[in-house]
């Protein structure tokens, strides 16, 4: 001890910096003291685990966010072409080039992490779903539902059917979660036992339902996207590695020759041929360099808006989506200027309201339960049983 007194006398006399120095060194030291219990040892394990995983994970939020980004824009900038026909013809070409990579991401990335998912228990697998897909899918079509009779009465637009819109035709932008549900339940039948027969069968599936109805078509073309992504999840940290090696021309290349090629048809993005092989194909092909471009570490500092967004992205996908619907109803009431003008703030304004419920989400129960059954329990005032070890 007294062998660190000069130690101490030349820490005291160098001032207040130096204090704070040493005291931030010996707090660095201390928080990996070797734990004693188990408790600590679990809790210190934890830790580290979760930042390790969000820190390696980061890159899934941006390519979501983007995603989410592309949805918004693309769904507001048709808003303000279909209700001002003046409107600038960029706006579409914009949209309609963009339009192929925002669904197909979205799938992929729902299908990474399936795998994880269900080594975690069969019944926690389906439970989880229930709770986050089918529980948002179930309450949102009431309220697109009554949306709907609310203009069909005011306006004589008629509206939707609510039984259908439940069971077969979803209502809108829910087919999204229709289709996940579908596809989870897939994946539970095939990837435990069988996962490169489960994107086989993925194919399958897709070359018989593209000769289909539209809704058949695009059920087996995104099924091709998950399964995809699921597929990847078995070999995730192989398949990060090979891109963080591959060279930045090889994921360009294809991504310039799949852009052009959407740019060449944009036409029939609202038809059958939308769902094409060559279309999955050119969807497939630009993902390496959009991928890689969310890997990139210069992102870091700049991109926490984004993976934000990717984090909330359900919430914003599912309430963008009236808003732009129902909102030129009063646009064309209000708004006769430039329509030019008015999508830069009209976009910001429908990411504004959608951000804010994704932030009020946490923040308020009754909120909560437009997308979480989990708010219930603290209105009911059921009781939280506690199945921890003590």
């Amino acid at each position: 001890m007294i062998g660190f007194l000069p130690y101490w006398i030349e820490i005291l006399s160098s001032g207040s910096s130096r204090i704070k120095e040493h005291a931030n060194r010996m707090k660095r030291k201390t928080s990996w003291v070797r734990p004693k219990t188990f408790q600590q040892i679990n809790e210190a394990y934890m830790h580290h685990k979760t930042n390790n995983m969000a820190e390696r994970y980061r890159w899934m939020d941006r390519f979501r966010g983007s995603a989410i980004l592309l949805v918004v824009y693309l769904h507001v900038a048709y808003s303000i072409t279909s209700t001002y026909p003046d409107s600038w013809s960029l706006f579409d070409t914009i949209r309609e080039t963009l339009s192929p990579f925002r669904m197909p991401v979205l799938m992929l990335l729902s299908g990474l992490l399936v795998e994880r998912s269900i080594k975690k228990g069969v019944w926690r697998y389906i439970k989880g779903k229930m709770h986050y897909i089918l529980y948002p899918y179930v309450v949102w079509t009431l309220i697109m539902f009554a949306l709907y009779a609310v203009r069909e009465t005011y306006l004589g637009i008629p509206g939707r059917r609510l039984v259908e819109g439940l069971w077969l035709h979803p209502i809108d932008h829910l087919w999204f979660l229709y289709n996940l549900l579908l596809y989870y339940l897939f994946a539970l039948l095939t990837l435990k036992r069988w996962p490169v027969l489960g994107v086989l069968a993925a194919l399958g599936l897709y070359a018989l339902g593209y000769t289909g109805t539209r809704e058949i078509a695009r059920l087996g073309y995104y099924l091709v996207f998950f399964m995809t992504g699921c597929w990847i999840g078995l070999h995730l940290t192989a398949f990060l590695r090979f891109m963080q090696r591959i060279h930045w021309g090889l994921a360009l290349v294809p991504m310039c020759l799949g852009v052009i090629f959407f740019w060449r048809h944009t036409s029939d993005f609202s038809t059958q041929k939308a769902y094409a092989p060559w279309f999955l194909l050119a969807s497939l092909a630009t993902m390496p360099a959009f991928l890689k471009l969310c890997m990139w570490n210069g992102w870091d500092r700049c991109s926490r808006p984004v993976e934000w967004i990717g984090r909330h992205s359900l919430v914003i996908y599912l309430v963008h989506w009236p808003i732009t619907v129902f909102s030129p109803i009063f646009l064309v009431v209000i708004y006769h200027g430039n329509p030019n003008i008015l999508l830069p703030f009209y976009l910001a304004v429908v990411l504004a309201i959608s951000c804010l419920f994704a932030f009020m989400e946490r923040q308020s129960t009754l909120i909560s339960l437009l997308f979480s059954p989990k708010g219930w329990s603290r209105i009911l005032r059921f009781p939280q049983l506690d199945y921890s070890f003590k």
